[in-house]
């Protein structure tokens, strides 16, 4: 159900507009428009956020808790354009307990400006 403001309840709906009279309903990406006969009009939709592939390797695969000696992942651009700074969110899950088992991981990791990678390291806190 839509929401029209200035209108009765029942005459709210898409249906109710389009069936009284469709040359004045407009939807375009999910803002309904209701345009007055006569009256020209412009609907401007921005066009679809692409956003930048990446990919994630687990390039030092093994951490150890003697030493500690640290795990690795890399995040690598897929796309040409290195010539801004992308910051990548991640998610972590697993068994390992942060705090416990491992230095917590933040999240996120920032690809600098001319670089197409960056790393995350994994660190064991010893046991």
């Amino acid at each position: 159900m839509a929401n029209i403001r200035g209108l009765p309840q029942e005459e709210r709906s898409l249906e109710w507009l389009n069936k009284r009279d469709p040359t004045r309903l407009s939807v375009a990406s999910e803002a309904l428009v209701w345009v007055p006969r006569g009256v020209e009009t412009e609907i401007a939709v921005p066009p679809p956020v692409e956003l930048p592939v990446v990919t994630i390797d687990a390039t030092i695969p093994v951490a150890y808790f003697e030493g500690p000696i640290p795990g690795e992942f890399t995040i690598t651009r897929v796309a040409a354009d290195i010539s801004g700074p992308l910051t990548v969110v991640y998610g972590v899950s697993g068994t390992a307990i942060p705090s416990t088992h491992y230095i917590p991981l933040t999240g996120t990791v920032v690809i600098p400006a001319g670089q197409a990678s960056a790393t995350i390291p994994v660190t064991p806190i010893p046991q």
